[in-house]
C-alpha cells in the first residue's frame, strides 16, 4: 500500500504559501540590501588620495575570476574581434587596468566622489561576473570603460576654469551608469529566478504525475484495498470514514488534490515572476537608451544642455519608480485574492463535493441492497435511484421549464 504523505503535505504547504507571499518583497529588499552595501564599502574605502585610490579600483579588477564565473560561455567568451586573445569582458579589465597604471595625465583636483562611483561600479562588474548576471557585466563593463578612459584620465586636459565644474558634472554622468546597473541587476537576478522555478514547476509537475500512477497501480494490485472498496455500497457514510482501509484511501485522494492545488499556486507565483522581470526588462532597456543618448561631458560650454538633459532623465525615472511601485502593490493585493479563492475552493471540495456526493452515493447504494437486487435492475432504474439523470431526460426537464416560463410570461403581458 502506497505511503501516506497527509504530514509532508500538510507541513509544506503553508510554509510555500508564506514563501510564495513573501519572495517577491524579500528579493527586493534584499538587492537594495547589497546596494547599500556597496556604497558603504566605496565610502569606507576610497579617500581624498587619488593614488591609493588607483590601487584601491585595480585591487577590485584583478580579484575577478573568469575561471570561475556562472556566465555563459557564449557570454564569457564573446569577441567583438576574433583576433582577440580573450572575450570582450576579460580584455576590458585588462585594458581599464593599464589605462590607470600608464596614465602619467595626474590631475590636482580632489576626484574623491567621482572615484567613489567608479569604485562602486568596478564591484558591480566583480559580482556581475561571478554571480552571472548577463547584462550587468556588459552595462559595466561600459561604464568602466568610459568613467577611467574618458573622463578620469582626461582630467588633466579640461581648462582650469572649467574643470572643477566639469568634475561634478562627470560625477553626476556616473549616477546615471549605476542606476542602469542597478535595474540590470534585479533583471539578471529575476531570469535566473524565474528559469530555476520553471524547472522545479516542471519536475513538481512529474513528480506528482508519477506518484498518483503509482498509488492508482497499487489499488489496482492490492486485493484488501480491493475488497475494502466493494464494502463500500454495504456501509453508511459514518462507517466509510471511520474504517482504517477506506480513511486511508480518502486521504491520499485528498493529499493529491491538495498537490494539485499546490501546483496551482507555483504557476501564479511564476507569472507574476515573469510580469516583474518584464518590468525590468523594460525599465533597463529605457534606462541603456537614455545613457547612450547622454553626451559624455567634454566640452564644458554644454554643461547647460547636458544639466537639462539629466533633469529630464531623473524625472523619467522617478515616474518609472512610481509606476513600478503601483505594479509591486498589486501584484501584492493579487496575493491575497489568490490566497482566499485557494481557501474558498478546498471548502467548498470538502463539504460540497466529498462528503456530500459520498453521502448520496452510498445512501442510495444501500437503498438499493434493502430492497431490491441489482442484477435485477434496467440501467436507467439504477441510475434513477442513484439519482443520475439521461442527458435526454435533463434536455426535456429544461424545455418544460421553458415552456412554462413563457406561458406565465404571455399571461403577464395579456
Amino acid at each position: 500500500m502506497p505511503a501516506r504523505r497527509t504530514s509532508t503535505l500538510n507541513d509544506s504547504a503553508p510554509a510555500a504559501k508564506k514563501k510564495g507571499r513573501k519572495g517577491l518583497k524579500s528579493f527586493i529588499e534584499n538587492i537594495k540590501g547589497k546596494w547599500s552595501e556597496r556604497k558603504e564599502i566605496a565610502e569606507r574605502t576610497i579617500s581624498n588620495n587619488n593614488a591609493q585610490n588607483e590601487q584601491k579600483i585595480i585591487e577590485v579588477l584583478e580579484s575577478i575570476d573568469f575561471n570561475k564565473s556562472k556566465l555563459e560561455s557564449k557570454y564569457l567568451d564573446f569577441k567583438t574581434f576574433e583576433s582577440q586573445t580573450c572575450g570582450d569582458l576579460e580584455k576590458a579589465k585588462k585594458d581599464i587596468i593599464n589605462s590607470i597604471v600608464s596614465n602619467n595625465n595626474y590631475t590636482d583636483l580632489n576626484i574623491k566622489e567621482f572615484d567613489k562611483k567608479v569604485y562602486e561600479i568596478a564591484i558591480e562588474y566583480r559580482n556581475a561576473i561571478a554571480n552571472g548576471h548577463k547584462n550587468t557585466a556588459f552595462a559595466a563593463k561600459s561604464a568602466l570603460t568610459i568613467a577611467i578612459i574618458d573622463i578620469r584620465n582626461q582630467l588633466k586636459f579640461i581648462p582650469t576654469q572649467w574643470r572643477l565644474n566639469y568634475l561634478q558634472q562627470c560625477t553626476d554622468y556616473l549616477d546615471n551608469w549605476i542606476q542602469l546597473l542597478e535595474n540590470c541587476i534585479s533583471l539578471d537576478a529575476t531570469t535566473i529566478s524565474l528559469e530555476n522555478s520553471d524547472r522545479e514547476l516542471q519536475n513538481k509537475l512529474e513528480e506528482i504525475e508519477e506518484n498518483k500512477n503509482k498509488y492508482k497501480e497499487g489499488l489496482e494490485s492490492d486485493e484488501t484495498m480491493l475488497r475494502a472498496l466493494n464494502k463500500v455500497l454495504n456501509m453508511t457514510i459514518k462507517d466509510t470514514l471511520t474504517d482504517p482501509l477506506l480513511r486511508s484511501i480518502f486521504d491520499n485522494i485528498i493529499d493529491f488534490d491538495i498537490s494539485s492545488r499546490m501546483v496551482r499556486f507555483d504557476i501564479h507565483m511564476n507569472n507574476m515572476q515573469r510580469r516583474n522581470n518584464q518590468m525590468y526588462a523594460t525599465q533597463v532597456d529605457m534606462l541603456r537608451k537614455n545613457v547612450q543618448n547622454i553626451p559624455i561631458p567634454k566640452d564644458p560650454l554644454s554643461f547647460q544642455k547636458f544639466q537639462q538633459s539629466v533633469k529630464n532623465m531623473i524625472a523619467e525615472i522617478n515616474k518609472t519608480d512610481k509606476q513600478y511601485e503601483e505594479f509591486l502593490n498589486f501584484i501584492y493585493e493579487m496575493d491575497g485574492v489568490l490566497e482566499s479563492l485557494e481557501n474558498t475552493q478546498a471548502t467548498k471540495m470538502q463539504q460540497k463535493i466529498v462528503f456530500e456526493r459520498i453521502n448520496q452515493m452510498v445512501e442510495a447504494m444501500n437503498d438499493i441492497n434493502q430492497k431490491d437486487s441489482i442484477d435485477n435492475m434496467s440501467g436507467k432504474e439504477l441510475k434513477e435511484r442513484l439519482g443520475i439523470k439521461e442527458k435526454q431526460e435533463v434536455q426535456e426537464v429544461q424545455t418544460e421549464q421553458q415552456y412554462e416560463e413563457q406561458e406565465e410570461e404571455n399571461i403577464n403581458i395579456n
